[in-house]
């Protein structure tokens, strides 16, 4: 079993996807790019304590949670949180846990014009491009692949052993503790 980064996925995209099946038309340069912006998007959106959803991967959210220091005094904190997407249980033999207070049902869907302004990709290619490596993603793990893609400064998304996890990155958990956020250049 092959553990495949979002360069390998990007060029499944490019090499292995027949044109006339792509959404897109976008090159593996072009969309490694897409990917690495939207993903800054969405980190930038999640520090801001905004629930977005990204179609076919999954929701992020700020849930509130109550701290006990040292002390003994008490404060609320949010703690960032990803809920995956209930598609990927198409896929045989993988499941996705069921979260029933996650609050990511308010989640607003991701902004393909925000993305655009960001990416300075026509607002027509950022969905089709996403598409795209959502597929990919689709069919990599449907041959059994695990697959382990960066999300700009927040971490990686985690597809082993058929399971489906975000691991934040330290770096992020503490810029959200301690509302430091720098944003993308």
């Amino acid at each position: 079993m092959s553990k495949l980064g979002a360069n390998d996925l990007l060029s499944y995209v490019v090499e292995n996807i027949p044109k006339t099946k792509r959404f897109s038309k976008l090159s593996q340069a072009e969309l490694a790019t897409l990917w690495r912006d939207t993903t800054a998007y969405i980190c930038q959106q999640v520090t801001n304590k905004k629930s977005i959803n990204f179609p076919g991967v999954g929701s992020f959210y700020m849930k509130k949670v109550k701290t006990v220091s040292v002390t003994g005094d008490t404060a609320d904190t949010s703690v960032p949180c990803f809920v995956a997407s209930k598609s990927w249980e198409k896929i045989p033999g993988f499941k996705v846990a069921n979260n029933t207070t996650t609050g990511s049902s308010s989640a607003e869907p991701l902004n393909f014009a925000a993305v655009a302004g960001m990416t300075g990709f026509p607002r027509d290619d950022i969905e089709p491009g996403l598409r795209d490596i959502v597929h990919a993603l689709f069919l990599v793990l449907k041959r059994g692949s695990n697959v382990s893609l960066l999300f700009a400064d927040m971490g990686r998304l985690v597809f082993q052993n058929r399971d489906v996890k975000f691991c934040f990155t330290s770096d992020f958990l503490e810029m959200i503790a301690t509302g430091f956020y720098r944003a993308p250049e």
